[in-house]
């Protein structure tokens, strides 16, 4: 992937906690939109908090991909990564990748972390089967050999709810010189809905490019190297 020299190499990534069947709204408004997002989805269970997921159709979820957006494992069921022996913990990452890739018929390369919890332990365990795990902006456990700075494994993200950390990326030089924001939201609900779309209209003021997740790794891996 090749980035332009000017302003627009500012990148964005947008992305789905959870896999809620509300998000099939977003996910088409977003095309329509020419922007095309990660779906981070909980594989293993039919709802999580009370509202459905789109593991209750599994035609939802290869609708995502059709629909030109990453799909990428928000773990089996949602427990705390860090709370689990090595045998659960293996069992959370690889059954949720095996699902999605006989439902999508594509390689999956990403996760996030449930509830934005990791350690060095569970950062070893997920790079054994995927390509990068995204987090947010929750503090690790325990980080002694200070991880969390530009590894692909840690990347971290802002809420909806956060705007201001989001457009300061866009306004700070500090900022957005190194830093490529990412969003993540859960359920949507028709005020997450209008506040995601606001954001949208802000930063294409800046003229930035949205990409998925897997996109956006590259080109730091590009950078890094």
């Amino acid at each position: 992937m090749r980035a332009s020299s000017t302003r627009s190499n500012t990148l964005v990534s947008i992305t789905f906690d959870d896999g809620y069947v509300s998000q099939l709204k977003m996910a088409k408004t977003l095309v329509r939109l020419g922007i095309r997002a990660t779906f981070f989805i909980i594989t293993h269970l039919k709802s999580f908090e009370g509202k459905p997921l789109l593991t209750i159709n599994e035609e939802y979820i290869a609708e995502l991909i059709e629909m030109g957006h990453e799909v990428g494992s928000h773990t089996a069921a949602h427990k705390v990564l860090t709370d689990l022996d090595h045998f659960e913990l293996g069992e959370e990452l690889k059954s949720s990748k095996k699902y999605l890739e006989d439902v999508t018929g594509k390689e999956v390369l990403g996760i996030a972390y449930p509830y934005g919890l990791y350690n060095f332990q569970v950062i070893q365990e997920v790079a054994k089967y995927y390509y990068y795990a995204r987090a947010t902006d929750i503090l690790p456990l325990d980080d002694p050999l200070n991880i969390r700075m530009q590894s692909r494994y840690v990347i971290g993200a802002a809420g909806v709810r956060t705007i201001g950390k989001v457009l300061l990326y866009m306004i700070n030089p500090a900022f957005s010189s190194h830093i490529k924001p990412v969003i993540f939201l859960h359920h949507v609900n028709a005020w997450k809905y209008a506040t995601l779309y606001f954001i949208i209209s802000v930063l294409k003021k800046f003229d930035v490019k949205f990409v998925t997740m897997k996109e956006l790794v590259e080109v730091l891996e590009k950078h890094e190297g």
